[in-house]
């Protein structure tokens, strides 16, 4: 199988990303890894990737970062950047010192893509779906069906004259499409849908889009999980898919991960817990971190940071459920940033995205925004964001225009001139989000003599990292990473102290101290082994005299 040189201005398909993996491994056999997971729905492999440098601790011996990417099929910018961080990582260890530290400090466990099936079909057909390609969609009763109706590759809008169309075009640019206002009795008014059929069309009744493939794997975990009469998407139980399962199979599995990002599109936000509770029910401490590390985030890629549920769900009373950063930090306690890279609006000029602006938003802000978006399209991109509305005779509609913003690399994801912009700045966010995660160190080590064969042993040792060693006082409220061992050395006699001694998890920046009394031989050499799941182990060798 021929080697593919990485290129940050790409989307990759899967057998390219394959290509990249073993590249990487025959490059970087010291510091790079990868290994399957899991199959999915259609028998792909799902890969995870380990980088860390060859040091005298294991990848499992190192507090862990973790990057997930592509949740959903077409959200593809986020494999970019996964991609971006691999290649940037191995490429300047031991070139970068930040790079190097980090390497040698930390490990960075990575699945560039979980929605391997839905991506491929996404990067290679002109559908648009959004998590698996497995048929599901209980809620539906018949509707509009996404097609490329004029095989053009894409799957746009069309746009039709009606009496009771419910648009019409905006008098300051005729490819926009405005909202028709209450008073709007006279003039031209048009029906717009999304390209597709309408299933068994009767001639009058125009239909909602129903996807055939509704499945949303970001709905699909355990935690808070609920039924799909109530959340959409939910599938049929709780990692009832085998990319969930995989995925989470991974992070149980994994217990040194102590920092998680997880990329999605569009919006240009970086989101945090909770999803489903206001931030007074959040620990002050935990609320505090998620904001201190989230402002690094907003300096580093312009995105604001935002409680999921506060800013970012349309409905508080019926908040969305089952995500994966439930699963995360409210049930494992793990510090979670989910992105949603790729702002167009921002580029347009426009403020960013909200629900609560959204739900209120007025016929003519509508049109200022279309506006500034097609603005945005002819003065930057030469206008080929947009695809001029061109005649169609659809089977059922007759005579229809079809055309629009490109779905896929204008509104869900970047154009490529802008690709390696969108990972850099978003990679840097992850360095520093790793950087902040619990690592133990020991500081300092002394033996006192106190008598023939009896020796006093003391050893400091810290927390170098800002966030606890646990992850989140909320981990520590789970009973999850809950402790820091001291352990000595079997080969001497304990006569005061426990050969294991146990601490409660230490906060950021803060230091401990282990003593023990121990009856041997002057000469012996002992070690002392300090470790936490989710801060690392690390070990001293210390000769009594």
């Amino acid at each position: 199988m021929k080697e593919l040189n990485y290129s940050s201005n790409k989307y990759y398909k899967y057998n390219e990303i394959m290509l990249l993996l073993q590249m990487w491994q025959n490059k970087f056999p010291n510091e790079f890894s990868y290994e399957v997971i899991g199959k999915s729905y259609e028998k792909r492999d799902i890969f995870a990737v380990t980088i860390t440098a060859k040091t005298n601790q294991q990848a499992c011996e190192k507090p862990a970062y973790y990057i997930d990417a592509n949740h959903h099929a077409g959200e593809v910018t986020g494999s970019s950047v996964a991609l971006y961080t691999i290649n940037y990582l191995l490429n300047n260890y031991q070139k970068d010192e930040r790079v190097s530290r980090l390497l040698e400090k930390y490990t960075f466990y990575i699945i560039p893509r979980i929605a391997v099936d839905g991506s491929e079909q996404y990067l290679t057909t002109a559908q648009l779906l959004r998590s698996s390609v497995k048929e599901y969609s209980p809620r539906a009763n018949k509707g509009t069906i996404l097609k490329d109706m004029n095989n053009d590759g894409l799957i746009l809008q069309m746009r039709f004259k009606a009496s009771d169309g419910l648009y019409k075009k905006s008098e300051k640019d005729d490819r926009v499409m405005i909202r028709r206002e209450p008073d709007d009795i006279y003039g031209e008014f048009y029906h717009v849908l999304p390209e597709g059929e309408i299933e068994d069309y009767d001639g009058v009744e125009l239909r909602k889009v129903r996807s055939k493939n509704a499945l949303d794997f970001n709905r699909n975990y355990p935690m808070n999980w609920k039924p799909e009469h109530i959340q959409a998407g939910a599938g049929d139980y709780p990692l009832s898919e085998p990319e969930t399962r995989s995925v989470a199979d991974f992070i149980l599995n994994h217990k040194n991960i102590a920092g998680i990002m997880s990329y999605h599109t569009t919006g240009g936000m970086i989101l945090r817990p909770f999803c489903t509770v206001q931030d007074k029910k959040m620990n002050k401490e935990d609320l505090q971190a998620f904001e201190i590390i989230g402002d690094i985030g907003e300096r580093l890629t312009s995105y604001p940071c935002w409680s999921i549920f506060e800013k970012f769900t349309f409905n508080k009373d019926n908040p969305s459920v089952g995500s994966f950063m439930d699963f995360t930090y409210d049930y494992l306690g793990i510090t979670t940033f989910a992105t949603e890279l790729w702002n167009l609006r921002a580029r347009a000029g426009l403020e960013p995205f909200s629900p609560e602006k959204y739900k209120k938003q007025t016929a003519k802000e509508f049109e200022k925004e279309q506006l500034a978006l097609l603005k945005y399209s002819d003065e930057k991109h030469n206008g080929e964001l947009f695809v001029d509305w061109q005649d169609f005779t659809h089977p059922q509609l007759g005579l229809v225009e079809i055309g629009g913003l490109r779905p896929k690399f204008a509104r869900q994801n970047p154009p490529i001139s802008l690709l390696t912009e969108e990972c850099h700045k978003n990679m840097l966010f992850t360095l520093s989000h790793a950087e902040s995660i619990a690592r133990l160190v020991i500081i300092n080590s002394q033996v006192i003599k106190i008598s023939e064969n009896v020796f006093k042993v003391i050893v400091d040792f810290a927390n170098a990292g800002y966030l606890p060693t646990s992850g989140s006082k909320l981990a520590s409220k789970n009973n999850i990473a809950n402790k820091v061992e001291a352990i000595l050395s079997d080969n001497v006699d304990v006569v005061k102290g426990k050969r294991k001694c146990e601490f409660k998890p230490l906060n950021g920046f803060s230091k401990k101290r282990a003593e023990w009394l121990i009856n041997s031989k002057a000469g012996t050499e002992i070690t002392v082994t300090i470790k936490s799941q989710r801060a690392g182990v690390v070990t001293k060798k210390i000769e009594l005299k």
